[in-house]
């Protein structure tokens, strides 16, 4: 997993975390992130800017086929990573839903 940059808040895996969630500190601030949704706002990092269907996200978090829950659970994740992104972020929404097709991760205010 790489750095993350969003205007000037940085996600990265290798700051201080508990053992089973990833933890992103911004001005006093503190989110929590599971293993599940920091996998997912990676692989929507590494495509920033264009649309990544709902099956690939579901094959990213979950690569063994007979353990993948329902498609519905990558909406619950997203839900669940745009909810601490708006936290530190000031309520700015960057990730953007394609009805029916998927999600695209874009900069907040540039969307």
């Amino acid at each position: 997993m790489q750095r993350i940059e969003v205007n000037k808040l940085v996600f990265s895996p290798y700051i201080p975390y508990r053992p089973i969630a990833r933890r992103k500190e911004a001005v006093g601030v503190t989110a929590m992130f599971g293993k599940k949704e920091w996998k997912l706002l990676d692989a929507l990092w590494q495509c920033k800017g264009t649309m990544v269907t709902r099956r690939y996200l579901l094959a990213y978090l979950y690569p063994d086929p007979d353990k993948r829950p329902g498609i519905r659970a990558v909406d619950v994740t997203v839900s669940r990573v745009r909810k601490r992104l708006a936290f530190l972020l000031n309520g700015e929404n960057c990730i953007r839903q394609i009805r029916n097709e998927g999600y695209m991760f874009c900069m907040p205010s540039y969307c």
